[in-house]
């Protein structure tokens, strides 16, 4: 054999190992998305072929093999190409169809899969014993380590050695390297860590470079309520339940998988804000995005809210942080020991290794004080309400290190606000198509220019690094799987999320139910309207009601995206969150909003999202499972009562009937 002959016996680690994930999953992507038999694939100097699904003999030219015929593609591209130098594989559509099902992350778990039977496969118990699970299952179940006597035939004037599924050019016999080669491709397979830290739960989910969930562990948190208005967490509970999280999920990886976990992403609830010392210790309870008790202050600032709106991108409301922390500063005093700020920078400080006093800019917006322009805290908003900026953490880009997270080597690469993240749940979102997260609160969000902002929407920061910010428009309704809870409390519902999806779909003419819970967001913003039914209520059952809370949150939505629409044109509706599991309500949303409305397979768009961002935004990010889709159909009746629904709430409003 030549040199070039003995180089060639590494094809497998030295053509993937050198070009690393890039080049594979380009190929991986590739192989999935289109498998065309008869179609050479190039992946650096090696080239993968994909075999007809009907051409199942194992062994060289005949028929129904490749090369059966003058001209045909062995004769054509291989001659070409093993000319050149390349390494070629060959791989049934079996194989590629099983890695689609399978969800395999890398060309390289093709090719595992496709060498059905590797001859003189070194020591197969030690493989077996070695490595991974995930690898263990393979060899197993494709048997591996079934030693045969080669094959050999001829194309042109090199010999060829085939391999049942897989042929390899310019080798004799199997390589020694075979072992190595496994363990290099293992070693591939890099990982992410996304922390999703929200109201009701903290999430850790481990997920592969191109989005598949390899691990997830979730723990409850607390919302206490203590008194009308407010709406307040323990911060130490929600320390620990992140922490309980990510330890619970990284054991249920392999050692040399959590090894492989190269970045670490968090996200977290937005306008929730607290105190805490230098050492961690908190001051306060974590005030939650829903508690209102800075209302009172607003009235002082009702002068200036369109210049605060022009800085921060936000209306005047107790929602977000600013007034939240002037009360938190009020109550502590100039202590120089004393840190204020969102929770995701609380998070942060407790979850790094090393003293890391910072946020993000979504979160950083969410606190009103904060420049979108300047991309920097606001003296202005700061004096205006009273906070003082040596107080406040150094805003960071969402894309940046943060630092790494404690106990461990993982860098903490992107921070963001939970609804930012979920825009990135199925990579770059695309043209004409908005997000609507349906959990406890519903948020509807559709890309948008810098500097064209929708009058009474937001304007969020989505994404930044060091060289870009991009915003999107977002409308906010307070009242969604809040809403619902908020009924079945009143009126001592049992299961009623269980059986809402029949009660919609038997119940034709619900009553009409002013959704005020948690105070009415986009575009009204408006605070201490009751929540109430004005219409038909009187003889109505449980099944009713929850149908017209239900529909309440569609009302408040469409008309959220009716605004978005004036300004671009949105033509589908990607759903997440608890209550887009609700078919029945995904299916109401396609018919009052004639948008096409699409519900991955997914509960943890969150997490997903925060994952694509803190593993660099990568190319090829495929949702898990299924995607649902609903397609909208004619609903008059549901039209007409969303239109009485917007009449009759200006209505309510000019009443100004409170709680």
């Amino acid at each position: 054999m030549t040199d070039s002959g003995v180089e060639k016996q590494q094809p497998l680690a030295t053509a993937i190992c050198s070009r690393r994930l890039a080049a594979a999953t380009n190929l991986y992507a590739e192989l999935i998305a289109e498998p065309v038999a008869g179609r050479a694939h190039t992946f650096g100097d090696a080239v993968l072929l994909i075999r007809n699904r009907d051409a199942m003999s194992p062994y060289g030219p005949g028929p129904g093999g490749i090369g059966s015929k003058p001209g045909d593609m062995m004769d054509v591209q291989l001659r070409h190409q093993v000319a050149q130098g390349a390494d070629v594989y060959l791989v049934g559509m079996e194989a590629v169809h099983q890695v689609a099902r399978e969800h395999r992350r890398l060309a390289t778990q093709l090719l595992l899969v496709g060498l059905r039977q590797l001859k003189n496969l070194a020591d197969p118990g030690t493989l077996r014993h070695e490595y991974e699970p995930g690898i263990t299952r393979i060899v197993e179940q494709q048997q591996l380590a079934q030693r045969q006597p080669p094959h050999q035939y001829t194309v042109g004037r090199q010999t060829r050695m085939q391999f049942e599924g897989v042929y390899h050019a310019s080798l004799f016999t199997p390589p020694p390297c075979w072992p190595q080669a496994f363990a290099a491709i293992f070693q591939l397979m890099d990982y992410v860590l996304a922390v999703d830290q929200g109201t009701h739960a903290s999430r850790a989910v481990v997920l592969s470079s191109d989005g598949q969930v390899q691990a997830q562990h979730l723990c409850p948190v607390d919302l206490a309520r203590p008194k009308a208005g407010r709406a307040e967490q323990d911060a130490e509970q929600l320390v620990n339940s992140v922490e309980q999280s990510i330890d619970k999920a990284l054991r249920e990886l392999g050692a040399r998988q959590r090894q492989a976990i190269r970045c670490c992403g968090i996200a977290t609830q937005r306008s929730t804000v607290l105190a805490w010392r230098r050492n961690g210790v908190p001051l306060s309870a974590a005030i939650n995005w829903q508690d209102t008790r800075g209302a009172p202050q607003l009235e002082a600032f009702r002068a200036r809210a369109d210049a605060i709106r022009r800085i921060s991108g936000l209306p005047l409301t107790a929602h977000y942080g600013a007034t939240k922390l002037h009360w938190l500063h009020q109550l502590l005093g100039s202590d120089p020991d004393v840190r204020l700020g969102p929770l995701g920078s609380y998070l942060l400080d407790r979850l790094t290794q090393a003293e890391v006093f910072a946020v993000d800019h979504c979160n950083a917006q969410r606190m009103q004080l904060f420049d979108i322009h300047a991309l920097n805290w606001s003296p202005t908003l700061s004096d205006w309400f009273s906070v003082p900026l040596a107080k406040l953490p150094t805003c960071r880009p969402v894309c940046t290190t943060y630092g790494p997270l404690s106990g461990t080597e993982i860098p903490i690469s992107a921070m963001s606000g939970d609804q930012n993240a979920a825009w990135f749940a199925g990579g770059e979102p695309e043209a004409e198509t908005a997000l609507l997260n349906l959990g406890s609160g519903a948020f509807v969000l559709a890309g948008q220019a810098a500097d064209a902002g929708i009058p009474d929407l937001l304007s969020s920061i989505v994404y930044s690094d060091q060289a870009v910010c991009r915003y999107v428009a977002e409308g906010t309704v307070n009242g969604a799987g809040n809403a619902l809870r908020w009924l079945e409390q009143a009126r001592r519902i049992s299961n009623l999320r269980s059986r809402l999806p029949a009660w919609l779909e038997q119940v034709r003419d619900p009553p009409l139910f002013m959704n005020t819970v948690g105070g009415l967001g986009s575009p009204w913003w408006r605070e201490g309207l009751a929540p109430a039914f004005i219409e038909g209520d009187r003889d109505c059952g449980d099944a009713e009601r929850a149908a017209g809370v239900a529909e309440s949150i569609l009302f408040l939505v469409q008309h959220n995206l009716e605004r978005i629409q004036e300004r671009a044109p949105v033509n589908r509706l990607r759903v997440s969150g608890g209550l887009s599991h609700v078919e029945p309500l995904c299916q109401k949303l396609a018919n009052l909003s004639g948008c096409a409305v699409e519900r991955p397979d997914e509960r943890e768009a969150t997490a997903r999202g925060i994952a694509w961002l803190a593993a660099g935004r990568p190319e090829h990010w495929r949702a898990t499972g299924e995607i649902r889709f609903f397609e909208p159909l004619p609903d008059p009746t549901l039209r007409t009562r969303y239109r009485r629904f917007t009449t009759q709430l200006e209505d309510y409003i000019d009443s100004g009937a409170h709680d």
